[in-house]
């Protein structure tokens, strides 16, 4: 299915709309998991904005590291 919507958001709305806390969002891009230019950039108004179909992008790439909360594997492949 592809979903359309908008490309660049605040870290708030982007907050909003993944379910990630602000605080998580803010240690992503510190962190450098998130690259500027890529997944996050400052706007001309000095705003930072989040690419959300980058942020999919990522965890797309991501490898799940597995439950550790008493849950039985997927048995997808």
């Amino acid at each position: 299915m592809n979903i359309s919507y908008v490309k660049w958001v605040t870290p708030e709305r982007c907050a909003e709309l993944t379910g990630y806390s602000l605080a998580s969002i803010r240690h992503k891009i510190q962190a450098g998991l998130w690259a500027e230019g890529v997944q996050w950039k400052w706007a001309d108004d000095n705003r930072q904005m989040i690419n959300l179909q980058e942020v999919d992008a990522w965890v797309e790439s991501s490898t799940s590291r597995g439950s550790r909360r008493g849950r039985r594997p997927s048995s997808s492949t």
